[in-house]
């Protein structure tokens, strides 16, 4: 009984107990952008608890510092650990391995995790340890530091970082002013006043006297409260807009360009995985694409994600570890969808339109769901390092896309210049032009995709019955494809061109690869290679991003007419004359007789690398000095490139004044490139002597009068000023050898930080 009684805390100790925890959890709270809900403010306010407790045993007891800070860190890891991990503990209430390893990766690397980890997070991986490591570290601190420390602020310093933490970890707007702004700093000011008043009690003090003062300090708190909150919004650099976020300083890890281009393995599936079952798909409405992986980039070879490491939000490279759910940015049906993996070892993971939330089952559904990564702007997913195996199942909640009739009378969105590709073939484009010519531009989409589909003849490629095609879309691809009348391809192709023809016509537009089931049905649905598809997207208004089939159907493997090769344009059909050929040209053919017939190549040797007629020992020089040279040229360049464009600013940036000063420093780092001794501390007088500069003394007098003076000088002054001081540098350099002129002036002294005079 003894004992309990010694653990009831005093008057002070019960002070700095409440205001700890008040604190410290009001700065839990600054985490609710993160994590979203409200499991992680109650493991956050059970940290805050134990903390609160192991710091006041450790005082109690006069534990060390040292080892109270151990026994806080202790708490955490096995008592912490079980609570904000409790669904991988013994018997749900008992520390184990994963709790444990799991709360000591949680507080070394779950801080990137959730930065790199879409809002509201949840409870994904180890993340909800955070709040319990903030709460009992937090609070455990500052109870352990107001104890022991008698300085008003140091309690609070705690606090007041798990809040800064928060903030930073969380979003552009805040989450709640009040709170964190107001309250927090009220609780901060009364806690400092009370451990003032304690630390300096008054000597004697009346109870009217006492109430009038603590009236007083709840007013003056109160009306700075309200002030602070009125008046603050109107500060600079109080704008949502320019607040710092840790998020804008970190990339996502998952780098897509490590992995081939996702249109290219196209024929793959209808290849060689035709009759493969990839993986099972229940609850898909009818006529609903899967969407395996978006496209945005054409690099003349293949149509590919961009970004990489470097992406940026709304890049097709952008991937970002999400949480158990996502905000849908657009409105429309539901549904739910569960797939099961049979034979798909892909780093995409298929998806159906917009995902709103996935949940993994199976015995690895909590190591898939921390590889899960999504990108909000192409709706598709990847897994990061771990690859789908067969078992493995997860569930979609989704929202579908839209209709393919939303394109009847919807409006393009324009991002011309935002969405654009490289070495489009001008064949396409010429193409297009004729048949959208007349077209308004937000109805030409539906158009090339219905001329391409009925124009088009279908084909693999791998059966008889089907006309040869080759695989691929690289720009000569497209040329070959599109320079018949009726074009022969599959759907690589088809999709291939529609996209470059509409970015062609500076539509924005973007290529999906995925699938699309032959047979439909109400239950489970087989997907195999057979059923993989390509199609083009486009964004309209209000809408989203709408699905166009190019691809004719794939009974269509003849053209109604007769393929035949398309006409030249009007403009190529006058082939001009030869030129003449010269005897001196070095392009002509020595082979070629006049007469028109081949000489014998036999009676001519293949030339040597010697019948280039620039010598060996040339050659040999060049190869092994010239990069040498290129490095002691090009180092050169730049030193003298950076003195060139400090004069020109020392020369035209600043005041008079500085611009007279500027002129005298000038003429002083000349002469110290020039290994003139330059005193560390001396006036410009005195460096004048030292530098033995014509006119020195002189140009030194007129930066003094300019420096120390009364009034500005002229801009006419300066430039007379920098006139005459670029005067006495020639005369400095001329005084010496052209190899010594030289050295000063690739020297690096001058650029070297020096004290300003």
């Amino acid at each position: 009984m003894s004992d309990v009684r010694a653990m009831i805390p005093t008057r002070d100790e019960a002070v700095d107990l409440g205001f700890s925890a008040a604190l410290t959890g009001a700065a839990v709270y600054a985490f609710e952008q993160s994590y979203g809900g409200i499991e992680f403010f109650v493991v956050g306010v059970v940290g805050v608890v134990l903390g609160c407790v192991v710091s006041l045993l450790g005082n109690r007891r006069r534990w060390p510092a040292l080892l109270v800070i151990a026994a806080l860190l202790g708490t955490y890891v096995l008592v912490g650990g079980v609570i904000a991990l409790r669904d991988r503990a013994l018997f749900g209430f008992l520390p184990s391995l994963d709790t444990v390893q799991g709360a000591i990766e949680a507080i070394v690397g779950g801080w990137k995790e959730l930065l790199t980890t879409v809002p509201p997070v949840g409870n994904v991986g180890n993340l909800m340890a955070l709040p319990m490591f903030c709460g009992v570290v937090g609070a455990g601190g500052a109870v352990l530091w107001a104890n022991r420390v008698r300085a008003l602020l140091p309690p609070a310093l705690l606090p007041t970082a798990v809040m800064c933490l928060g903030l930073l970890c969380g979003l552009k707007s805040p989450v709640s002013a009040v709170l964190h702004g107001a309250i927090f700093g009220a609780l901060v000011v009364v806690w400092v006043a009370l451990r003032h008043r304690r630390v300096r009690p008054v000597v004697q003090q009346h109870d009217s006297d006492r109430r009038r003062r603590l009236v007083g300090a709840f007013g003056l708190v109160t009306v700075a409260a309200a002030v602070g909150l009125i008046a603050g919004p109107a500060l600079p650099f109080a704008s949502a807009d320019n607040r710092v976020i840790l998020r804008d300083t970190l990339e996502p890890p998952f780098d897509p360009f490590d992995f081939p281009s996702p249109l290219a393995g196209y024929r793959n599936y209808v290849k060689t995985e035709k009759e493969k079952v990839l993986f099972t798909i229940s609850g898909l409405p009818n006529n609903v694409p899967i969407r395996m992986a978006t496209m945005d980039d054409y690099d003349g070879v293949v149509w590919r994600v961009t970004g990489g490491t470097g992406a940026r939000a709304g890049a097709s490279g952008y991937f970002q570890r999400v949480g158990t759910s996502v905000s849908a940015d657009h409105t429309g049906q539901r549904a739910t969808i569960t797939v099961e993996i049979k034979d798909w070892s892909e780093v995409w993971i298929p998806t159906v339109g917009e995902v709103v939330s996935i949940r993994f089952t199976g015995p690895r559904s909590r190591a898939l769901a921390d590889a899960y990564r999504y990108n909000r702007a192409t709706d598709t997913a990847a897994s990061q390092q771990r690859l789908l195996q067969p078992g493995d199942s997860y569930q979609l909640d989704v929202v579908l896309p839209p209709p393919a009739d939303a394109m009847k009378d919807g409006v393009l969105e324009d991002q011309r210049g935002k969405n654009t590709s490289n070495a489009i073939p001008e064949e396409l484009v010429s193409w297009a032009a004729p048949q959208v010519a007349k077209t308004e531009r937000d109805r030409r989409p539906t158009l090339l995709e219905l001329s391409l589909s009925v124009r088009g003849v279908y084909s693999d490629g791998l059966i008889p019955e089907q006309q040869r095609s080759l695989g691929g879309h690289s720009a000569g691809r497209m040329r070959e494809f599109i320079k018949l009348e009726s074009p022969v391809g599959n759907a690589e192709q088809f999709a291939s061109a529609l996209g470059l023809m509409l970015r062609g016509d500076e539509i924005a537009a973007r290529v999906v690869t995925g699938f699309k089931p032959r047979v439909w049905s109400d239950g489970p649905i087989d997907i195999t290679g057979e059923d993989a598809e390509a199609w083009v997207e486009v964004p309209v208004v209000g809408v989203g991003w709408v699905n166009l089939y190019p691809t004719p159907d794939r009974e269509k493997i003849k053209p109604d007419d007769k393929p035949k090769p398309r006409p030249q344009p009007e403009r190529n059909t006058q082939v001009p004359p030869p030129p003449p050929v010269l005897a001196e040209d070095p392009r002509t053919d020595p082979a070629k007789e006049a007469d028109g017939k081949k000489a014998e190549k036999k009676d001519k040797p293949a030339p040597t690398p010697a019948d280039s007629g620039v010598p060996r020992s040339l050659k040999l020089a060049l190869a092994f000095g010239g990069p040498p040279l290129l490095l002691i040229v090009g180092g050169a360049g730049t030193i003298v490139g950076l003195k060139a464009r400090r004069r020109r600013r020392r020369r035209s940036t600043g005041s008079t004044t500085e611009r007279i000063a500027n002129g005298f420093r000038e003429l002083v780092d000349t002469a110290r490139d020039m290994g003139r001794p330059v005193p560390a501390k001396a006036t410009r007088r005195e460096v004048a002597g030292f530098i033995a500069a014509p006119n020195g003394q002189t140009l030194a007098g007129v930066a003094d009068a300019a420096v120390f003076g009364p009034s500005d000088l002229s801009d006419e002054q300066v430039v007379g000023f920098w006139s005459d001081t670029q005067e006495s540098i020639n005369q400095m350099r001329h005084s010496v050898g052209i190899v010594d002129r030289l050295k000063a002036k690739v020297s690096l002294t001058s650029l070297r930080k020096v004290k300003a005079r």
